[in-house]
């Protein structure tokens, strides 16, 4: 049985165009829609898209390594004494007080030890790493969308359920009420019913705020704006922005949810990511030892400089140079470089260790979880039809003068409690089903 409520946002579109719109008859809102929409509007998403595009920038900065650079290089040096020569012809000066350079160069890296072939290695591999996690993060707002979701069904089945209670024990309050009149019960019979009647009352209050509770929960994964406004407003029907909204029912997303499970060959997404972050780690290893090497530099530049030697005067230049660096001794900076990464390995190899034995165990227990409640639901499904048997028959003997009422609300209550515990295993059901698919996705 299906149960809807409204819900009423203020001051912000709360779903995209095409989902609902205001002109359209009742629109569906399916549990793959709620996943789309929550995986579009996560800031855990936006965020470690960010990431992946602020690494695809830096792997082309440093890219831009294997290539020359073209520069404009500039000096102006002024020089108080300047150098003379002596000659039979007189004092030749040597310079003048001003002296400058300036032209475009060519810089060109011929040999760096593979520096930076091994820094956009470790590039790669971590954006690998931030790709895998973005795929973790798109699992679990999957799991916290379905989560959420389910809460709602369930909250609406349980006031539904408390609706419901509450009609019998109004309608059996009033035929005591008019028995009592006749004179036919007595008026503890009727304190009784009353007592019956305010509890029933005090379940719809409570159901009531604990579905506004999960509506807002859920809204929460969904709403494009944090500042969103919900309010809540119990009626026949559930509305977005003014338009009618359904959800799938309990049943449907269970059956579909058990379709989408995978056996979980591939690996989680949280393990692929550590070992990316490790093979990365291991580039920066050789990026230390590349350090070892010399490096060799080519530069080619024209020129315009100022002065010619002894001749003030201007002159066009045209110079090719070979630099090489190689270092020496630097005080442990290169071996403790090298040495910090390969501890950072050993760490992230143990931790990717520890997470693949958490994975398996969490993955057997859940599948033992799951196996046991569908166990409890046939019973359960025994035990409803009992209290419901029960209930009847409990009200008919009362009817007839049987029994007392407080028999017949003490059956009613135990119905109460089997259809909620009903629905209760079924959420739990659904909950370990998303749970699974989570972990077999890369998840939990």
């Amino acid at each position: 049985m299906r149960f809807q409520v409204i819900i009423l946002v203020v001051g912000v579109s709360f779903f995209l165009n095409g989902v609902a719109s205001p002109h359209s008859s009742v629109q569906k809102l399916s549990l793959e829609d709620a996943e789309s929409l929550a995986l579009q509007h996560s800031p855990d998403a936006k965020l470690a898209n960010s990431y992946i595009e602020s690494l695809e920038q830096k792997i082309r900065s440093v890219k831009s390594g294997y290539y020359p650079k073209l520069v404009l290089e500039g000096s102006y040096r002024y020089v108080d004494v300047i150098p003379a020569l002596a000659t039979q012809m007189g004092t030749v000066s040597l310079g003048d007080n001003k002296n400058y350079s300036v032209g475009p160069a060519l810089l060109m890296n011929l040999f760096d030890g593979g520096m930076v072939s091994n820094t956009v290695d470790s590039l790669k591999q971590m954006k690998e790493a931030k790709i895998s996690e973005k795929e973790y993060i798109e699992v679990m707002t999957r799991l916290a969308t379905r989560l959420a979701y389910l809460n709602v069904l369930v909250a609406i089945e349980q006031y539904q359920l408390a609706q419901e209670s509450l009609k019998l024990s109004s309608a059996q309050n009033r035929d005591i009420k008019r028995k009592r009149k006749l004179g036919a019960l007595s008026q503890l019979d009727l304190s009784l019913s009353n007592r019956d009647f305010l509890n029933q009352k005090l379940k719809v209050i409570d159901a009531k705020k604990t579905l506004e509770v999960a509506i807002i929960e859920f809204s929460s994964l969904l709403a494009k704006d944090p500042q969103a406004i919900i309010l809540y407003v119990p009626t026949d029907t559930l509305s977005l922005n003014g338009t009618p909204m359904q959800f799938d029912s309990l049943d449907v997303i269970l059956k579909s949810l058990e379709k989408k499970i995978s056996p979980g060959t591939q690996k989680p997404a949280q393990v692929v990511s550590i070992e990316k972050k490790i093979e990365s780690a291991k580039e920066e290893v050789q990026i230390e030892n590349s350090k070892y090497w010399p490096k060799i530099s080519l530069k080619l530049k024209t020129s315009l400089d100022y002065p010619n030697g002894p001749q003030l005067q201007q002159i066009h230049q045209n110079t090719i140079g070979v630099n090489l660096t190689m270092p020496i001794y630097d005080w442990g900076e290169r071996s403790g470089a090298r040495s910090e990464k390969k501890a950072r390995i050993a760490g992230l190899q143990a931790q990717k260790d520890k997470l693949e034995r958490d994975i398996y165990r969490n993955r057997e227990k859940l599948k033992l979880e799951l196996e046991n409640l569908k166990e409890q639901a046939g019973l359960v499904e025994s035990l409803l039809q009992e209290a419901n048997r029960v209930a009847r028959i409990n009200l008919s003997s009362f009817r007839s003068g049987r029994i007392q009422f407080t028999e017949v609300e003490r059956a009613n209550v135990k119905k109460f409690e089997t259809q909620v515990r009903k629905l209760i295993l079924k959420g739990q059901i659904f909950a370990k089903l998303s749970q699974i698919a989570a972990i077999s996705k890369g998840g939990i």
